[in-house]
């Protein structure tokens, strides 16, 4: 069956013709197995690779529900 859209936590590989998996169960759409773009709620995007449950030291959540690096390097903690 040929579909347009693979659906939530897969992906179109054009190698093989097939809707594989993101590597990260938490990963609602991604562009291959290492690529997340989007994670389901409440998980906040990582790097682009990873979902967590919260962002680590030096980085915070936005608006998009990415964790983004704090603008001043010696703080452990920001706000959005």
């Amino acid at each position: 069956i040929c579909v347009s859209d693979c659906g939530p936590g897969k992906y179109k590989n054009l190698e093989t013709r097939s809707c594989l998996n993101c590597n990260d169960s938490n990963c609602n759409s991604c562009v291959d197995s290492l690529t997340c773009e989007r994670c389901n709620q409440p998980f906040k995007l990582f790097e682009n690779t990873s979902c967590v449950t919260s962002c680590p030291t030096n980085y915070v959540s936005n608006e998009d529900h990415k964790c983004v690096r704090c603008d001043d390097p010696k703080c452990d903690t920001c706000k959005s």
